[in-house]
This record gives structure tokens, C-alpha cells and sequence, in this order.
């Protein structure tokens, strides 16, 4: 019994110096230091991003994951934002799930291709001010071909595409019985009466906000 007892002890504290030895390294690694070295463009943003450790011990067995989430929708906007700023390339571009009118608001400030968004009736500014562009990054003209090409490919015309490098704006207008669907996205937005929402800005009473998808066969 004595020796079954000693040996436990032995080996819970074989487990513990392990995952102190795990998490320092994990913490060297993951420095902000290493981080800039790996990342310099995005070393000015890492600020923007919260960085998660987890770890678990079961009996011996160690599992530790790590990587970094954007707190808020907005956060994800500064941060994308950022990376632009200290890419040095005006026409890269990175896009986190977004309203695609925002998109275009965001490309115009900047200068560059820009996005410019015609709907057919007073009626549709929401809808095409709100059509759906998920996780993209790389060159604006690249962007909008998939974007047009795949992704929205049975509800949007997007004219200026065949103008290659020399594109300067991107007109988009809807097709006519584009099969769209208005999808959940977020619930997590402001319910104050007195805010004026943006056009792309979709948000019921409740702070549902809500993006259209093109549901393509």
C-alpha cells in the first residue's frame, strides 16, 4: 500500500512539472514578442486580439489548445482594419463575415477599387446593403470575382470585372427573383430606439441583426 501510495505521488508530480514545463513554453511561444517576430504587419494589432490558453489534466493525460477570438463584431472590424493599415498594399484587403454595404463603405474610405451598390427600387437598399461576404482575404478584384463568381453568383450582375487590373469600381445590382434568404447572424447588437442603424446595419427590435445569403443550386 505504502509503495502504490509513493509511486501516486511520484507520478502527480511528474505530471505537474510536465505541464508547468507545457504552459511556460506555450507562453514563450506566444509571447508578444515571438508573435511581432512571426506577424510584424499584424504586431501593431495584437492588441485588438484576445488571446485564450486552455489546459486539462486527467490523470496523467494533458490537453492543452490555445489561439485567439475577436471579442465583439466590432473588435473584428478595428482589428481587420489595422492589418490593412500595416499591410503597405491599398488593394489587400481581409473581411470577416460582413455586410457586403459595408464592405463597400469601408474599400470607398480608403481609396482604391471601391464597390459601388445599385438597387433597382428604394426597396432593395436594405437588401443589397446587406448581402452576406463571409471570411475573404487578398487582392480587392479577387475578392469580388469569387464573391460574384461563386458566392452570389445567382443573385448579383456585377459589372466592371472584365476590366482586370485596370478595375476601378465594381458596380453590383440585384437579379430580378434573386433567390435570397434572410439569415440570422448576431444578437448581440444595441435595442435603443433613439440609435439610427446604418443601411447595412440590419437589427430587428429585439438586437437580432440579420444578413441575406444567395442560395445558389
Amino acid at each position: 500500500m505504502a509503495v502504490n501510495y509513493t509511486q501516486r505521488i511520484i507520478g502527480l508530480i511528474a505530471t505537474v512539472s510536465v505541464v508547468i514545463i507545457v504552459i511556460l513554453a506555450w507562453l514563450f511561444w506566444n509571447s508578444p514578442s515571438q508573435f511581432c517576430k512571426a506577424n510584424p504587419e499584424a504586431c501593431p494589432c495584437i492588441h485588438l486580439l484576445n488571446r485564450v490558453l486552455v489546459f486539462k489534466i486527467n490523470i496523467g493525460i494533458i490537453k492543452i489548445s490555445s489561439g485567439s477570438h475577436l471579442e465583439t463584431n466590432d473588435s473584428g472590424y478595428h482589428y481587420n482594419q489595422c492589418l490593412e493599415r500595416n499591410s503597405g498594399d491599398i488593394d489587400l484587403s481581409q473581411i470577416r463575415t460582413s455586410p457586403i454595404g459595408l464592405v463597400a463603405q469601408q474599400w470607398e474610405r480608403k481609396g482604391g477599387l471601391k464597390i459601388s451598390l445599385r438597387p433597382s427600387s428604394s426597396e432593395k437598399q436594405t437588401v443589397i446593403n446587406n448581402l452576406k461576404i463571409e471570411d475573404k482575404k487578398g487582392a480587392r478584384l479577387q475578392i469580388m470575382e469569387e464573391w460574384c463568381g461563386l458566392d452570389m453568383k445567382d443573385c448579383v450582375h456585377c459589372d466592371g470585372l472584365n476590366n482586370g487590373q485596370d478595375a476601378v469600381e465594381i458596380v453590383v445590382r440585384l437579379k430580378e427573383g434573386a433567390p435570397l434568404v434572410k439569415v440570422f447572424w448576431s444578437d448581440d447588437w444595441p435595442t435603443d430606439s433613439n440609435i439610427d442603424h446604418k443601411k447595412w446595419e440590419l437589427v430587428d427590435n429585439k438586437g437580432n441583426r440579420y444578413l441575406y445569403e444567395c442560395q445558389s443550386e
